[in-house]
C-alpha cells in the first residue's frame, strides 16, 4: 500500500482498542508509516479538531484517548464527591481532597472544585488565611433534618402510572428524580427506593436500567452507611458483588 493511501482512522481504531489506559504519543507516531511521520504533529491535531481523539495529556509521556475513554472534569467530580460523602460530617482539608484525584484527572481538580462549589454539592470551610476544608452538603442537611420530608417537607407525591415491562428508559425516569431532588433541597443522590416507588415498576427492570446507564456514565451510582435507612431502602439497593454495602443512591448527569 502505498503511504498516501494511508488512513489516519488506524489511529483511532488503535486508540479504542487501548481504552481508558489511552496511547503515548510515541505509540501512535509508531503506527503512522515513515514517509509521514514528519506529519504527525498535523495528523494528530486534525484528529482533535474533527473530535475523534482526545489530547494530550501528560502524565511523564503524553497520551491520547478516544472521548468515551478520555479523562474529564466530570470524573473527577465524582472522585471529590465521592471522597466527601464517605468523609460524613467530618470536614476534609484541600490537601487531604487532592490525594483523591490521580492521575491524568489531576489537572481538573481545581476546575472540578470550583464547579461543585458553584452548584452547591459541596461546601467549602475557612479556617485561617489559607486553609481550606470541605465537606458534602449531604451530612449538612441531615444534620438539620431537612431530608426528613415526614417533618419538614412537602406530602409525597402519587406513584406514576407504572410502566410497562422493559418500557423503563432514563428519559421517563428524568422528572421523577428531578422531582425528588427538588423534595429534599436539591441535593444530587436520590434514594433509588424512592424512585422505584414513584415509579411504579420491579426493582430488577430499575436496577438493569440504572447499571447499564451507569456503564455508559449518564448516571454515578453511589453507597451510604446502612446504618442511615431503614431496611426496605437497603433492600432496594443494589449489591454488587464483593463490596459489603449496596448502592442506595442515584445521581444524574447533566443533559447535554
Amino acid at each position: 500500500m502505498m503511504f498516501e493511501e494511508w488512513d489516519s482512522s488506524i489511529l483511532v481504531r488503535y486508540l479504542t482498542a487501548a481504552g481508558p489506559k489511552g496511547r503515548t504519543r510515541s505509540a501512535l507516531e509508531k503506527k503512522i508509516p515513515k514517509q509521514l511521520q514528519n506529519r504527525s504533529a498535523s495528523i494528530l491535531r486534525d484528529l482533535r479538531l474533527a473530535g475523534v481523539v482526545r489530547g494530550p495529556f501528560k502524565n511523564r509521556s503524553e497520551y491520547y484517548f478516544v472521548p468515551q475513554f478520555a479523562p474529564t472534569r466530570e470524573h473527577a467530580e465524582v472522585l471529590i464527591e465521592n471522597a466527601l460523602r464517605d468523609a460524613g460530617a467530618k470536614v476534609t482539608t484541600r490537601s487531604t481532597l487532592k490525594t483523591k484525584v490521580t492521575g491524568f484527572l489531576k489537572i481538573f481538580f481545581d476546575d472540578a472544585l470550583a464547579s461543585l462549589k458553584a452548584e452547591a454539592r459541596i461546601v467549602e470551610l475557612k479556617g485561617g488565611r489559607n486553609t481550606h476544608f470541605y465537606v458534602h452538603r449531604e451530612p449538612l442537611l441531615e444534620q438539620l433534618r431537612l431530608t426528613d420530608h415526614s417533618e419538614t417537607g412537602p406530602s409525597p407525591a402519587r406513584p406514576m402510572r407504572p410502566f410497562p415491562a422493559g418500557a423503563v428508559t432514563l428519559e421517563n425516569i428524568r422528572p421523577i428524580y428531578e422531582q425528588l431532588k427538588t423534595e429534599q433541597g436539591g441535593i444530587s443522590a436520590v434514594k433509588i427506593y424512592d424512585i422505584m416507588k414513584r415509579l411504579g415498576t420491579t426493582k430488577e427492570d430499575l436496577h438493569q436500567l440504572l447499571i447499564a446507564e451507569a456503564k455508559s456514565n449518564r448516571v454515578s451510582l453511589h453507597r451510604a452507611s446502612t446504618a442511615k435507612f431503614p431496611p426496605e431502602v437497603i433492600a432496594a439497593g443494589i449489591q454488587v458483588e464483593g463490596q459489603p454495602e449496596p448502592l442506595l443512591t442515584v445521581v444524574f448527569r447533566e443533559e447535554p
